[in-house]
């Protein structure tokens, strides 16, 4: 093998080895850029959810609320009035956990701005029919159920929480969408970085495997040092017949033999 070619297959080699290490950074730092990018997107699925779970416990809230408060109209029994100021005493931080949670969303801040004032109004509503009843003055309490203005406010309440719950359905298949996506994009970089990695390996292995066979392959037409000293040794006459004169057989190197071949 001449200097060149060895040459020439050490730079390969170390080329396949700088190659084999620049992949291996690019799917590491792809791979935990994906992974955080997942987590996040799972992250915002997550908040997706508490937020419409939310929703649904500050409307339960409020419904509990105007439910107690026609059961007590109807039978001025104090148990109602208990459930109701238990209603109204968890609506109000259930309004503000969900201006907290929500509050990243424009939309959803103008929507949850326009709902508390209406939602204040009917608790207060509530409360005024329930004492007007406590103080035998059922008929203005009884009048303010029948002027239904009560049930105009609750029904623009529902509106604007289904358009709330509409919001974050919408953004919850948009996150959704987009944490699969980063998870598939993570398992295909490390499955495609890695076969290019023992695609690499592969020929390294042939490079080194056909430079090994070609340096353990015997030269064409040499015979070895070895060879000519046994061919010598075998055709040489007994000790006792040799001259005393200094012997001319010396050994003939590889290199010798080789020439005269050629």
């Amino acid at each position: 093998m001449t200097p060149d070619v060895t040459r020439g297959r050490a730079i390969g080699q170390i080329l396949l080895l700088a190659a084999g290490l620049v992949v291996l950074t690019v799917i590491s730092a792809g791979s935990v850029y994906l992974v955080n990018k997942a987590r996040d997107d799972a992250r915002w699925v997550l908040h997706t959810v508490e937020v419409e779970n939310q929703i649904s416990f500050s409307q339960l809230q409020l419904q509990r609320a105007e439910s107690t408060e026609r059961g007590y109209l109807s039978t001025l029994l104090p148990d109602f009035q208990i459930d109701f100021e238990k209603a109204a005493s968890l609506l109000t931080p259930a309004l503000k956990r969900l201006g907290a949670l929500a509050g990243d969303n424009p939309i959803q801040k103008r929507l949850l701005d326009e709902m508390l004032p209406l939602v204040n109004q009917q608790i207060e509503e509530f409360r005024k029919a329930i004492e007007l009843a406590r103080t035998q003055r059922m008929d203005d309490a009884t009048r303010i159920v029948r002027e239904d203005v009560g049930r105009d406010t609750m029904n623009h309440i529902d509106d604007l929480a289904g358009q709330m719950r509409a919001e974050e359905d919408r953004l919850f298949i948009e996150r959704t969408t987009n944490a699969d996506r980063s998870q598939t994009l993570a398992a295909s970089m490390t499955g495609i970085g890695s076969g290019f990695v023992v695609v690499l390996a592969g020929i390294s292995i042939s490079w080194c495997g056909a430079r090994h066979a070609h340096a353990t392959t015997p030269k064409r037409g040499c015979a070895t040092t070895t060879s000519i000293w046994r061919l010598r040794s075998t055709s040489a006459p007994p000790t006792s017949a040799r001259p005393t004169t200094k012997s001319s057989a010396l050994p003939i190197s590889s290199a010798t033999i080789c020439a005269h071949h050629w």
